[in-house]
């Protein structure tokens, strides 16, 4: 009876102490700081992720446009046909500027087709597609590979204002993919049958 009684006195005891109570209360707090801690490392990790594929697609992309860019090759010559005293057709040769780089396409017509336009003090011109010819030197079809080299003949006798003497003047390239070629020249103070822009 007696051990019985110290029995329920400890038990008694046991029951109003509180101290079990404070470190559960404490393992709470502590797990739901964890809780949160990950909840907060894993939005910040997902927009780290998600920013580092946004600037891998920006670097591919202007990777991609850069490989698949023409450069202008050799002199710019222009011819006087008509022995009017001025320019009639603007010829020059460009190929790929990167010699493992994407295909460019100078095809004249369809929906994958380059623009060439002429700029100068008094027009800005996108020339129609009768107006240009591409003609492969080296290689052939649309696409502009690595190696292939190709002439572009222009024709200006469409224009509003003929391109004559002390003349600035643009001629720019548009493929569909890849950076614009820009070839621009002034034209000598007396023109020839056949002048060299360099």
């Amino acid at each position: 009876m007696e051990s019985m009684k110290k029995f329920g006195q400890r038990a008694r005891a046991l029951w109003h102490d509180r101290r079990g109570i404070t470190g559960l209360e404490t393992a709470i707090v502590l797990i739901a700081f964890v809780v949160v801690a990950a909840v907060f490392a894993f939005a910040v990790l997902s927009t780290g992720l998600l920013s580092s594929e946004q600037a891998k697609e920006t670097v591919l992309g202007g990777l991609s446009e850069t490989a698949a860019s023409i450069a202008l090759r050799g002199s710019v010559i222009g011819h006087d046909t008509g022995v009017d005293g001025d320019v009639d057709v603007v010829v020059f040769q460009v190929s790929n500027a990167s010699q493992t780089g994407e295909g460019v396409n100078l095809a004249s017509s369809g929906t994958e087709s380059a623009i060439i336009s002429y700029i100068d003090n008094n027009q800005a011109v996108n020339l129609s597609s009768s107006s240009w010819l591409a003609t492969w030197l080296v290689g052939s079809g649309n696409l502009l590979d690595a190696g292939e080299r190709v002439e572009i003949r222009v024709t200006l006798t469409g224009l509003s204002t003929l391109l004559g003497t002390s003349t600035q003047f643009k001629i720019e390239v548009k493929p569909t993919k890849g950076a614009v070629l820009i070839v621009e020249r002034t034209t000598p103070a007396e023109l020839k049958l056949v002048n060299d822009f360099g």
